[in-house]
């Protein structure tokens, strides 16, 4: 506990660990939409662009475009939405 604190600048207490037990479910959101939308601002580009070399990477684009939205998604609202749920299904017990 006391190597984990001197690397940290925050004291590792038992309200801090509480509430980070409380937010494990939920994703931080600022730093994946930063990566989503630089990928799909590149695959857009690629989409776009003439070229002979790139008729190949226009169709690979179009599937992985369609595969960042959908796990986007997944991240952001699916996987929080289930661990509320499942969450919701301990305190009953």
């Amino acid at each position: 506990l006391r190597s984990v604190e001197s690397k940290c600048d925050w004291p590792l207490s038992e309200e801090v660990s509480i509430s980070h037990r409380k937010r494990d479910g939920f994703p931080c959101v600022s730093p994946i939409m930063l990566a989503v939308i630089a990928m799909i601002y590149d695959l857009l580009l690629t989409m776009f662009c003439n070229g002979i070399e790139l008729e190949v990477m226009q169709r690979i684009a179009v599937s992985i475009l369609g595969g960042m939205v959908s796990v986007t998604f997944l991240m952001l609202v699916v996987i929080p939405a289930m661990f509320l749920l499942w969450r919701q299904g301990q305190e009953s017990i």
